[in-house]
């Protein structure tokens, strides 16, 4: 597996020791341009990291159609879900064009996180700074959306 995919994103946050051993727990995904690699709701099967590709992020916003929020580039992850005891999806994700990641199975995960807890503190620690930053960056652009719409509004 190429070397520079741990060089972005949340993998280059974490212990060498821990990097080596999600890369030899990952399993390698393809997905075409268009394809669901799951559905919101579905059951969370694996934690992803991005190889090649985008994958964006989709979730239902009230009424209307599910929308874009977040697109995932190389070297970062998504699929949080799977660290949880009953992994459920809360987005969605589709391939932007074609994509390989990697991906490690969801009971694997929490089973190395019981068996070595400092690499499960680790893991669950850098996740959670991740986590709280793209909540930073989401509520940055619903403050820059609401600011343009009350402009808008304001020059009628």
């Amino acid at each position: 597996m190429d070397g520079d995919l741990w060089h972005g994103g949340l993998v280059a946050r974490l212990s060498p020791p821990l990097r080596t051993k999600l890369l030899a727990m990952a399993h390698s995904f393809h997905y075409d341009s268009g394809q669901w690699i799951f559905r919101e709701g579905d059951p969370s099967r694996h934690f992803y990291v991005v190889k090649s590709g985008h994958v964006a992020l989709e979730a239902s916003l009230g009424e209307g159609e599910p929308g874009v929020f977040m697109m995932v580039a190389p070297g970062d992850c998504f699929s949080w879900s799977a660290l949880l005891e009953s992994p459920v999806e809360t987005a969605s994700a589709r391939a932007v064009e074609d994509v390989e990641v990697l991906g490690i199975e969801s009971r694997a995960l929490q089973d190395l996180c019981w068996a070595e807890p400092n690499w499960g503190v680790e893991l669950h620690r850098k996740v959670l700074q991740l986590v709280s930053e793209r909540l930073i960056a989401t509520r940055k652009q619903l403050s820059d959306v609401d600011s343009a719409t009350v402009a808008k509004e304001m020059s009628r």
